[in-house]
């Protein structure tokens, strides 16, 4: 039975240093006939560690039902990792964020009695044990201290990004998790990543972040000198979400960053390194500002694309980690008591969009150990959306006196290797030039073409021109094989045993070239300098073709619409989705109103979510909710007599982080006929400063006797009828406690409430007090910033009266939203126009291709895609006006979906305003192709 212990410098397998270089791949996300193709990938890629987390809403969908099956089986994905001799960090959760519906959490919680997540509640804990052992029996035997042949798991993570400075709390919540783990049988070291908001004992604490990653491992390292660093979250894009432009890739700045990483002497962990899909509904949303929605595609910018192929990134990634793993016996053993006074990288200014003549600022951070030691050369960050760094020349003076030049290229950070032991008898006392490999008696090494580097072996100088065009250098020098590459040869340079592979496009499973398209064969070049052509299969052409989609036949929703359908059945009022047996998703609801008279009803909807879309006598009046072509308010019209108002309600995705998970979705509450409510300005009142754990916990980056700002922010009122006010909030720039007669009634942050509905129970007759005490926080003009944003508060919110319950007197109606049968469409005419109403949409397509296929979503609006059944995830392109919505154009069917060879293929689309499919395509894509292991 193996051991796995650490110390400061790293983890120890059986008293053997290992470094670990992590990416993140979601078995959850990726199907899993494709799921040692994205392992081997990953280990293309210079990785030697796959991160991947428990999804426990995939696991327990129902409450006591656990499925490890099919495309949630976690163990078999294990087993991958390890046959291909790769290490597992597992996330275990229970809370684990990743963009998804309620980070991760099962919908059906919500229904437990007295229920509160991620905290020291009973029934929230008494669920995470059930499912905890649960993962446990899975996965216990596949450590790698597990008797026997163990496994590959080495760490485990527990939670995410718990950040609440209430110690007490931490150890009621955090503590029970981590008993949890030990008393289901799982022993390997535990991580957290809570930037250190709470430490516990025997878990090693690490860090979730991008920036200043020099600074911050140092840091670590003063504060738990007694345990490795890691980054276990390198964010490599942003997440995307609906109506905002993707943030473009970088991958000079990716790059810069890890080797920030590896210069502070810290292992990580890139998140994700492929993310894959969101599938189906299970998508969340962001609490970064109010109605931010997670994308279908979870790869917006990520090395590994969703399709499996590589990414903006995935070269300058691959450069770096490939690097980091063969040479981790260098970084395993650096001394973290060496901490030279340096130029800070990130003090450097930013480098211009374009290449400049003037040379740019330089940083130099040495690094080094027993084993040896690394100099990172940091040239300025990239500016956003730069592919390449501002290049720049320095020349590093050695021990001896000499000064050696260093040229960064097309990169924004190179790295010089002195002092290391390469195999045999050769020692490599220094090389200017970035390393890449190292295998037998053989040295990869690259840098810009047309430079000069330099190297030393075994005390024997050697300077070397990097070559121009696709042939490599390769120089015999004392005894050893120095392979130099240029920058675009590295990029076609793969390792395999002590073969080194030039001008290939990858690897098989095998070890065996994989040629780029439109070659016939590379260079194959091995120990002594023997090189000779190599042959193999090449990776499809690098290009999209478009194939016209149809004949279609279409579905109407009419009988829901005009609240027709045998369906509908009576419900006692407005009640939440999830309650009515729809968790995720859509549901119908009818609404049976008897109207006094014709008249046009301002309504408002402050208890309902995401989206509602209304409809009266079968006419579409408008969508209340959250994004693009969505309001706050609609005017409902209504004749005198009665007559049915049907709504169409979704649940876009609940927070997958912030501090209100499991918010409410569909009509759980009434709409409301409102008049403006008079408050006057507002202004600013001084209170008592609140401890802000006094009014919610846990709160994110809150600690102990952390308190609001003495101005606060005030508006008042006089009210004597017994009906609610509404409370509309615009922008909330900082956090705030919200007060109604000076006692806190609720918590307000970027994310919401965007409407606030005051109970005319709660409040008082007469004057009336509405106040919000923003939290003090740390800014360089912390008055100024408070400032603003009391003035952004103040022009953004809004008060409300609800006259009238329009709907509180209605016959109440549900009916589950659902695929109508093959029987309900009809073939729909090339000439058709978009309905504006909901519709179903449904043809067959042949797949006949290798590529990548993906579905172009021109002419429709927003709504969901199956395929043979399967359902692929939500698409969001245009509004019923016909209005662009970035940043996702097309969806991937997935290819272990679909019947290869086969004409009958079943495409299905549901669009919520009828948009015409007549325009949507197929594409397939080469240049997506993905990386495959067979």
């Amino acid at each position: 039975m193996a051991s796995i212990t650490y110390d400061g410098r790293s983890f120890m397998l059986d008293g053997r240093r290992i470094w670990l270089v992590s990416g993140s791949v979601q078995y959850t996300q990726v199907p899993s006939e494709q799921w040692a193709d994205r392992i081997h990938a990953a280990k293309l890629a210079g990785l030697n560690t796959i991160e991947t987390t428990v999804i426990w809403s995939r696991h327990e969908s129902r409450a006591g039902q656990f499925d490890f099956t099919g495309d949630a089986d976690l163990r078999r994905f294990v087993e991958l990792v390890g046959k291909a001799g790769l290490y597992c960090v597992l996330s275990v959760g229970p809370f684990v964020d990743g963009g998804l519906d309620m980070g991760g959490l099962p919908a059906w919680l919500r229904e437990v009695e007295g229920i509160d997540y991620r905290t020291a509640n009973q029934p929230f804990l008494e669920a995470s044990s059930r499912f905890l052992t649960a993962v446990a029996e899975q996965v216990r035997d596949l450590q790698v201290t597990a008797p026997g042949a163990g496994g590959p798991i080495v760490l485990l993570q527990k939670e995410f990004g718990w950040t609440c400075g209430q110690d007490d709390l931490a150890a009621g919540y955090l503590g029970e998790l981590g008993r949890y783990l030990r008393e289901a049988g799982l022993h390997v070291p535990v991580l957290n990543n809570n930037n250190l908001w709470q430490e516990l004992e025997g878990e090693i604490d690490t860090w979730t972040g991008g920036d200043e990653l020099l600074a911050v491992l140092r840091q670590l390292g003063q504060v738990t000198p007694d345990a490795p660093k890691m980054v276990l979250h390198l964010p490599t894009r942003g997440v995307g979400s609906w109506g905002h432009s993707a943030e473009p890739a970088s991958p000079a700045l990716l790059q810069r960053r890890i080797a920030e990483c590896l210069a502070g002497g810290g292992q990580f962990n890139l998140a994700p390194f492929h993310g894959g899909t969101n599938f189906g509904f299970t998508g969340g949303r962001l609490s970064d500002a109010v109605g931010d929605y997670t994308t279908g595609t979870s790869d917006l910018g990520a090395p590994l694309g969703e399709a499996g192929g590589p990414g903006a990134s995935f070269q300058a990634v691959r450069r770096i980690c490939t690097f980091a793993s063969s040479f981790s016996r260098v970084f395993a053993n650096l001394d973290p008591t060496f901490r030279p006074v340096v130029a800070d990288p990130d003090a450097i200014p930013e480098a211009p969009s374009t290449r400049s003549k003037t040379a740019p600022a330089i940083s130099v951070v040495h690094a080094q150990g027993s084993q040896g030691g690394v100099a990172f050369v940091f040239g300025p960050a990239p500016a956003p959306g730069a592919s390449e760094g501002a290049g720049g020349t320095t020349r590093l003076l050695l021990p001896d006196g000499s000064a050696v030049p260093v040229d960064l290229g097309t990169q924004a950070v190179a790295w010089c290797l002195f002092d290391v032991h390469l195999g045999g008898r050769h020692r490599l006392d220094a090389c200017t030039l970035n390393a890449f490999a190292s295998v037998g008696s053989m040295f990869i090494c690259y840098g810009a073409a047309g430079t000069s580097g330099y190297l030393s072996v075994n005390g024997s100088p050697l300077e070397v021109e990097v070559p121009k065009g696709k042939k490599p250098s390769i120089v015999i020098h004392e005894g050893l094989t120095v392979v130099v590459c240029n920058e675009e040869q590295i990029d076609t340079c793969f390792v395999s045993g002590e073969t080194c592979y030039v001008g290939a496009a990858g690897l098989k499973g095998d070890g065996s070239p994989v040629l780029p398209s439109g070659s016939k064969q590379c260079l194959a070049i091995r120990a002594g300098g023997e090189a000779e052509q190599a042959t193999g299969p090449t990776r499809a052409a690098a290009r999209a073709t478009r194939k016209p989609l149809g004949p279609w036949t279409a579905a109407a929703t009419t009988e829901y619409i005009d609240g027709s359908s045998p369906r509908f059945a009576a419900i006692d009022g407005p009640k939440d989705l999830t309650s009515l047996g729809s968790p995720y998703g859509y549901g119908w609801y009818r609404l049976t109103i008897k109207s006094a008279g014709a008249k046009k009803h301002k309504l408002a909807m402050p208890e309902g979510g995401d989206r509602v879309h209304l409809y009266n006598t079968g006419e579409p009046v408008g969508v209340f909710g959250f994004g693009p072509g969505a309001e706050e308010g609609v005017t409902l019209p209504l004749k005198k007599g009665p007559q049915q108002v049907v709504a169409l309600a979704e649940n876009l995705g609940r927070f997958s982080n912030g501090c209100v998970l499991g918010e409410g979705k569909g009509l759980y509450g009434h709409l409301w006929e409102t008049v403006a409510l008079k408050t006057g300005k507002m202004t600013i009142e001084q209170g008592a400063p609140l401890e802000m754990l006094s009014v919610r916990k846990p709160l994110w980056e809150v600690r102990t006797g952390d308190v609001t700002h003495p101005d606060r922010a005030t508006w008042s009122f006089t009210h004597r009828r017994k009906s609610p006010v509404i409370v509309q909030f615009g922008a909330m720039p900082m956090r705030a406690a919200i007060l109604l007669n000076d006692e806190p009634i609720g918590y307000a942050d970027a994310s919401g409430p965007r409407q606030l509905l005051l109970d005319s129970e709660v409040l008082a007759r007469g004057k009336n007090v509405v106040q919000l005490a923003l939290l003090h926080e740390h800014h360089p003009d912390a008055e100024a910033h408070h400032a603003a944003a009391l003035e952004a508060i103040g022009a953004g919110t809004v008060f409300l009266e609800g006259a009238n319950a329009l709907t509180e007197k209605a016959e109440w109606a549900f009916a589950k939203w659902e695929p109508p049968p093959p029987s309900a469409f009809a073939s729909l005419a090339k000439s058709a126009k978009a309905s504006g109403l909901p519709t179903w949409y449904r043809t067959t397509f042949a797949a006949r291709s290798e590529s990548p296929l993906f579905l172009d979503l021109t002419g429709l609006t927003k709504g969901q895609v199956y395929v043979n059944g399967r359902h692929v995830g939500r698409y969001f392109v245009a509004t019923a006006g016909g209005e662009s919505v970035p940043p996702q154009t097309t969806v991937l069917l997935p290819a272990p979906w679909l019947r290869s060879g086969s004409d009958e293929n079943e495409l299905m689309i549901f669009d919520e305003h009828g948009g015409t499919p007549m325009k949507c395509s197929l594409i397939q894509d080469g240049s997506a192709a993905p990386f495959t292991a067979s």
